[in-house]
């Protein structure tokens, strides 16, 4: 069953709206600042990317926990994401104030998610992660410790109910150089991560400035992917959970001879 992780409440004064600010008020603020954000760093990439002004790195994204982990021809995803909703109101005497709620999905959420959908029983703790064969394909597929394939589409079920778990893109630009023996090719990108449970009762969807940078070697061969969906904003509703509201984030890839074809 899938739990999201929420912090213990703040105390009184650290997180509130007064008097005659509404709840909604904050929160929309706090979106539609983030989403302009956003948009003016795709709209100064793509006009970067497509004059050719980026340095073009043969390095991709280092990750968090060292490195990529992935076997060939696979992308490990890792996924940090906050919900940002909206909490319980307090009174004190003739002043009132509306706390936000916070909730946290990680690596091991996104696995819990996959178990309620599959009847799976996949873990971090288990050394379980995600990957995709590349950025480009978004479909998600769980691997064991071993680097072995446990389930190879964990994007959309067979039973033709609403699940859905997926990255995807669009209004891409990119820039690159080769030589005799290498080449590299950086993109950049309005990148999706969606999600909607089964019954389409719970579901969110993030948006943010991807950039995806691949390294060809050797004639093309032994290609490396990386990608950074970068800063995304959106919406999660998690009923069950009492958790709904701004959704804020990132999510990082990292492989090996996993690049598309040139």
């Amino acid at each position: 069953m899938f739990s999201l992780t929420l912090p213990a409440r703040p105390a009184a004064g650290a997180y509130l709206l007064l008097n005659d600010s509404p709840p909604e008020t904050g929160i929309n603020k706090a979106m539609n600042k983030k989403y302009k954000h956003v948009m003016k760093k795709l709209a100064v990439a793509t006009a970067v990317v497509t004059l050719g002004w980026l340095t073009l790195s043969a390095q991709p994204v280092s990750l968090a926990n060292g490195g990529s982990g992935a076997p060939l021809g696979l992308t490990t995803v890792h996924v940090d994401l906050m919900i940002l909703g909206q909490g319980n109101s307090s009174t004190n005497g003739a002043s009132t104030a509306f706390h936000f709620k916070q909730g946290r999905i990680d690596d091991n959420d996104i696995l819990g998610l996959i178990n309620s959908e599959f009847g799976t029983s996949f873990s971090v703790t288990n050394g379980d992660s995600l990957a995709v064969s590349n950025f480009w394909v978004g479909q998600f597929m769980v691997l064991g410790q071993d680097g072995k394939v446990l389930l190879a589409n964990a994007s959309f079920n067979s039973n033709g109910d609403h699940y859905v778990l997926a990255l995807s893109s669009t209004n891409t630009v990119f820039a690159g150089s080769s030589t005799t023996n290498s080449g590299t090719k950086i993109s950049a990108s309005d990148g999706f991560l969606q999600y909607r449970s089964g019954d389409g009762t719970e579901s969110f969807g993030l948006e943010g400035f991807t950039t995806v940078n691949d390294v060809y070697y050797h004639n093309f061969s032994n290609s490396v992917e990386s990608f950074q969906l970068s800063d995304g904003i959106g919406s999660a509703s998690f009923p069950t959970n009492g958790v709904s509201g701004v959704l804020t984030g990132s999510v990082l890839g990292s492989g090996n001879d996993n690049a598309p074809a040139p």
